[in-house]
């Protein structure tokens, strides 16, 4: 499984705020703020939530466990916390560190080449008119060549002549059955997302979160009260349809990775989910192999092997 890499940002003006100074005034507050330090860094790897291995959250007895605190300085630290909004309980218990979405900050290697992919493609897309003016200038001036040197190589003969406009319409071609393959690659995309989100239009939103519910199950192996205890319908409600859709879109969304698997957080923590809607998990897919002599747009088509997974089908719907 791919190492994923957390660090928290700490503000140079952290201990000037005036929470921070009232709380080191008390009697124990600096252990209170060594505290509050160490909580911050204990979340750091769930998004803010305190929780034990991404499913249990803590209890006041595990934080003080955790965190080699004492269990007094932990009850009356984590109860000042919560009245300074420093720190917030949600529904089901779980602590909840609000301010680490503010500080962390993270990538894997994975990541980085995602990142890295999507900007070249950005670069390629915006620079590709451009360079079909430049193939066509090239042409021209090959042309150009070819005809100088009838008029001043009187050794060349008609044999080298029509292999060098052999060359010249071979050229042509490729250009043409390349940029032909990027649009057909690019519309079949296309259509399999506008046919998928019709597919989602006619269910009823409840509908559409039991087939989240489902493949979330199924992705991370854990049963439905385990993804109970941590979905939160109302994460969902403005954006569903765009998480099913990254889902169908990512194999690792879908736990179809060998070597790297999602868990609980990936899903059900707010700014995982803006991620996951903002395509940070799609598949990354390596540059196009460079395309045989004699190809054609006919036999292009049918060698293509672009993945349409049906994520109703994969969940049993």
């Amino acid at each position: 499984m791919a190492k994923k890499y957390y660090w928290l940002k700490l503000n140079l003006d952290f201990f000037e705020r005036e929470e921070i100074k009232v709380i080191e005034d008390m009697p124990n507050g600096v252990e209170y703020c060594y505290f509050y330090m160490k909580l911050l860094v204990k979340s750091a790897n769930s998004d803010g939530l305190l929780v034990f291995r991404g499913v249990v959250p803590y209890t006041l007895e595990m934080l003080a466990s955790a965190t080699n605190t004492n269990i007094d300085i932990v009850r009356s630290a984590v109860k000042l916390f919560l009245s300074l909004g420093m720190m917030q309980r949600l529904e089901d218990k779980t602590l909840y560190m609000h301010e680490v979405q503010n500080m962390l900050g993270c990538e894997t290697e994975y990541a980085r080449k995602k990142r890295e992919y999507r900007e070249k493609k950005k670069i390629e897309m915006l620079s590709y008119n451009e360079d079909i003016a430049k193939t066509a200038e090239r042409n021209r001036q090959d042309n150009i060549e070819i005809f100088e040197d009838t008029q001043t190589d009187t050794i060349k003969t008609v044999e080298d002549k029509n292999t060098d406009s052999e060359k010249t319409k071979k050229d042509n071609v490729r250009q043409e059955i390349e940029y032909r393959d990027k649009s057909i690659e690019i519309d079949k995309e296309r259509e399999e997302e506008k046919s998928f989100l019709s597919q989602l239009s006619n269910m009823e939103f409840s509908e559409k979160i039991n087939l989240l519910r489902k493949a979330i199950m199924k992705a991370t192996g854990k049963n439905q009260n385990q993804v109970d205890l941590v979905f939160r319908v109302p994460f969902y409600t403005d954006n569903i349809d765009n998480v099913l859709l990254a889902i169908k879109k990512s194999k690792y969304l879908r736990g179809e990775l060998a070597d790297r698997k999602p868990n609980l957080n990936t899903y059900t923590v707010k700014a995982q989910i803006d991620r996951i809607v903002a395509g940070a998990f799609e598949d990354y897919k390596p540059a196009k192999a460079k395309i045989e002599t004699g190809a054609t747009i006919g036999t292009l088509k049918h060698k293509q092997n672009t993945e349409i997974d049906d994520l109703l089908e994969s969940v049993g719907m």
